[in-house]
């Protein structure tokens, strides 16, 4: 008896017979006699189609089962798919997926999707640091590279640490780590000292051509950082001067790692938010230590001018570190989505953004900060400058505001500020516009600059 239904239906079905006897034996002289009807009675259930079927007339169809492809023929790992019991037909292998029929779906290398269950399959920002998976040994989200883990394969294990745009390296060594820390900070005093001495030579002088070509430069690099942050359609040329200049700008991480260093320190609060709050404090850190400097040096020295000279530090201090202050706070602004109906922090791929926690980093650190130093720092100096604008020549004004209006008409003494205000906007474009049209968002940056 063949018993044929769609999928999932229940049937009760009953087998009767009146032809049934019953053989005399000695007993009854080997006559028959005939015996009352029998009924069987039974309940047939039909299996509903599985994942990786989908239902076509009254069979379930085994989806990437026709035509019947080998391992080894041309698009043996791409055929199509169905997760779902609900498909209503078999779905095409999507981009950076490897399909091997039925259900068997995980993605290729240089990809990774979220669960088992999501069908969207998102480029690496590091595709080296996906491995996907294979054929021998599925993995439904994919692998990572050694160091590698977390959402995207983005996130650096316990031991290693960013030295790059979503790039890991092993951790040196912690005695190692802060003899170059103080190697940078040497370096870099050194650095700051000469554009003190050179602004301050400066204010001497009609033409301070040496401040005016090295505030340029900064101007320059600073900008092109910005820029190398927005995903666009650049020339080869363009790709190639940001991959070098981004090697360049990570040299320092290579040497010493600040992620290193903060996951030393047994705290359970995520590195990105340790970076947050060292970044909010930091304006105030180079106002504070420059004083304690020349105060000492004063105590020590007795010499003239300190007060211009401070006036000078700090003023180039924040010059140096206004757009890093002000693109790290947008970062807690700037999310994108991984394929679960959720968005995660760009900057941290492990920060779910809008939770309870997230908001509250967000509303206590990074908008107070973008408000105090993204906004009031331009307008404080500003300030300061207009108090003195009928009286800039004057060699005590250049000593303290020479490095922001030195290299402009007097008319046009308050351009470097507009400049800064420039590099906000640029920063906010690549937070508040990432989701808009990759040519309105280029028509909007050069717009700005």
């Amino acid at each position: 008896i063949t018993v044929a239904s769609s999928p999932g239906y229940n049937a009760d079905l009953q087998l009767t017979s009146t032809a049934i006897t019953s053989s005399g034996g000695s007993g009854s002289g080997g006559q028959s006699t005939s015996l009352p009807s029998q009924d069987l009675d039974f309940a047939v259930q039909f299996r509903k189609c599985l994942e990786g079927e989908v239902l076509r007339g009254i069979v379930c169809y085994v989806c990437g089962s026709e035509p019947v492809l080998k391992r080894g023929d041309d698009g043996w790992d791409t055929v199509p798919y169905s997760l779902f019991t609900s498909d209503d037909d078999c779905i095409d292998c999507p981009t950076g997926a490897y399909c091997w029929g039925g259900d068997k779906i995980a993605p290729q290398a240089g990809y990774w999707r979220i669960s088992a269950e999501s069908q969207l399959f998102i480029s690496c920002p590091n595709d080296l640091a996906c491995l996907g998976s294979t054929f021998e040994d599925p993995e439904p989200t994919g692998k990572c590279e050694e160091g590698y883990g977390g959402n995207v394969c983005a996130d650096c294990q316990d031991g290693w640490s960013l030295t790059a745009a979503y790039t890991c390296s092993p951790c040196p060594d912690p005695g190692l780590n802060i003899l170059r820390l103080a190697a940078i900070a040497l370096f870099a005093t050194i650095l700051l000292a000469s554009m003190i001495k050179s602004t301050l030579a400066s204010s001497k002088k009609k033409k301070a051509l040496v401040s005016v070509y090295l505030k340029i430069f900064t101007n320059f690099l600073q900008i092109l950082v910005l820029t190398a942050s927005f995903e666009l359609n650049w020339p080869d040329e363009v790709k190639e001067m940001h991959k070098s200049q981004n090697q360049i700008a990570s040299v320092s991480e290579q040497l010493f790692s600040i992620d290193c260093f903060l996951s030393d320190q047994s705290s359970s609060l995520r590195v990105y938010y340790q970076k947050l709050i060292l970044m909010a404090f930091l304006p105030i850190a180079l106002v504070v230590l420059p004083a304690l400097a020349w105060g000492l040096y004063y105590v020590v020295s007795k010499s003239s001018g300190v007060k211009n000279k401070y006036i000078t530090t700090v003023i180039i201090l924040l010059f140096m570190a206004h757009p890093n202050v002000v693109k790290t706070m947008f970062s807690s602004f700037s999310c994108k989505e991984l394929g679960d109906g959720n968005s995660y922090l760009n900057a941290d791929l492990e920060i779910e953004c809008w939770t309870s926690n997230h908001v509250k980093w967000v509303m206590a650190v990074s908008s107070p900060a973008l408000i105090v130093w993204g906004l009031g720092i331009p307008i404080a100096a500003w300030t300061m400058m207009a108090k003195h604008r009928n009286n800039l020549n004057s060699p005590s004004v250049k000593a303290k505001f020479g490095f922001l209006f030195i290299g402009y008409r007097p008319s046009a003494y308050y351009w470097e500020l507009i400049i800064l205000y420039r590099k906000i906007a640029m920063a906010s474009i690549a937070v508040f516009l990432y989701s808009i049209d990759r040519p309105i968002q280029a028509l909007i940056i050069f717009g700005v600059i």
